[in-house]
């Protein structure tokens, strides 16, 4: 049995017994009562803040990166970006972005307001932001200012269970000028884009209530009311060393059409096929098409002098024996391959452009 005579027990010092109510006091002021609720707030708003920094200059070097492939594919790019922390998240301002495609795309130039790129610490998602009142400039029709109401590009980080994703939206876009594109809008817009594998990805597009602008409604039909495609994009290298652009049309990339439908009244059709482009951005492909009102948009297309009158006389001719009104359809349907090779366009056997 311990014999408590023999233990050497030392009484607290007076030091040590003034310095425990001091520092008691120190950790009542820092953690209890109002005070200690202020400090732990601005404690966590430092790290918060710190975690802010940090994604800022993440995204910055995402914005870097994107610009410069978009670059070495063969656009001029250019833009300033500014630091922001609005409504504490993490963000970028893209001031003076100016894209100039190349000449064969026909060189245009688009330069947008000012642009938004933010993402909340931790959070799975960036989003880019372009609101407000962009130009596109073309040759042939001169400055074209744009007005999108709701515009953004959605990004969300792959995770263990799911890939990455991009989503782009618009909800109402309008033209403001010049007088030839009066009239014109899109009611809304939707794009997604996701990888199957490491050398495909599949994609969906959807756009509502397309409105032609003054100079191409005159003869067409106004409104586009549905149009949507869905499908894969193959071809990509696993391990890319060339610019995005010039692997995927090196390796033979092509756009897979799963399905691609259109309601531009009388007109309407719907497609499967494969499309794909050289490393000038030019386009071929063939496509098995069923396609209601033809006959119509062919005589629209005539009347505005966008087909010459005589490919379109033949196509009638040579497309009209193949008209059918299958079970349960109101209106006659042609199904034909629709072909297009070095600017030339086929709707069966006839060269329509």
């Amino acid at each position: 049995m311990t014999d408590v005579r023999k233990l050497q027990l030392k009484p607290m010092s007076q030091e040590k017994r003034e310095k425990t109510p001091a520092l008691e006091k120190v950790c009542d002021f820092l953690f209890m009562g109002k005070h200690g609720f202020v400090f732990v707030f601005v404690a966590v708003l430092l790290v918060y803040l710190m975690f802010c920094i940090a994604t800022e200059r993440a995204l910055k070097k995402s914005v870097y990166n994107i610009m410069r492939e978009i670059g070495a594919n063969g656009f001029g790019v250019s833009y300033t970006t500014e630091t922001s922390y609005h409504a504490l998240t993490s963000g970028l301002y893209i001031d003076n972005f100016v894209l100039t495609a190349p000449e064969s795309l026909g060189g245009w130039t688009l330069k947008t307001g000012r642009l938004t790129v933010s993402a909340f610490p931790f959070s799975e998602k960036a989003t880019l932001r372009f609101d407000g009142t962009h130009s596109l400039t073309t040759r042939n029709i001169g400055d074209i200012r744009l007005n999108v109401v709701k515009g953004k590009i959605d990004y969300k980080k792959p995770t263990s269970s799911e890939p990455f994703a991009v989503l782009a939206e618009i909800e109402l876009m309008t033209a403001a000028a010049p007088a030839s594109m009066a009239g014109f809008s899109v009611r809304r817009f939707q794009a997604e884009i996701s990888p199957l594998n490491p050398t495909a990805f599949s994609f969906q597009t959807e756009t509502d209530d397309l409105i032609l602008p003054a100079y191409l409604s005159y003869y067409l039909p106004r409104t586009v009311a549905h149009l949507t495609a869905t499908g894969k994009l193959t071809g990509f290298s696993e391990k890319r060393e060339k610019p995005l652009w010039a692997d995927w049309t090196d390796n033979g990339g092509l756009v897979e059409l799963d399905n691609a439908e259109i309601v531009w009244e009388p007109f309407m059709g719907k497609a499967t096929g494969t499309l794909a482009f050289d490393g000038s951005y030019r386009m071929s492909g063939a496509l098995m098409a069923k396609l209601y009102g033809f006959f119509d948009l062919l005589d629209a297309l005539d009347k505005g002098s966008y087909l010459q009158s005589a490919n379109v006389s033949v196509a009638k001719v040579v497309l009209g024996e193949n008209l059918k009104k299958e079970n349960g359809e109101a209106i006659e349907s042609l199904t034909a391959s629709v072909g297009l090779q070095n600017g030339m366009l086929y709707v069966g056997p006839v060269r329509l452009y």
